[in-house]
């Protein structure tokens, strides 16, 4: 099973890419007994679903926003 800080990084690392399933598996695995980590879950997932909803709204240069945008869609 993972750490907190394996499974923090994993988090973040699957919104830019596809986890491996071993990697998923423990993932998922963590979350269910850690309430910490599947808070920052929710609250990263949030986070992404609002950025996206308000994608139009972003005032930063855009090849930035085109990078966040598709990292995002990844989701």
């Amino acid at each position: 099973m993972l750490d907190c800080r394996e499974a923090s990084q994993a988090i973040s690392r699957a919104r830019e890419e596809t986890l491996s399933w071993n990697l998923w598996l423990k993932l998922r695995m963590h979350l269910l007994f850690c309430h910490a980590c599947a808070g920052f879950n929710r609250f990263v997932s949030s986070s992404a679903r609002v950025l996206r909803r308000e994608q139009r709204e972003l005032v930063m240069p855009e090849p930035m926003k085109e990078s966040l945008v598709q990292k995002l869609k990844k989701e």
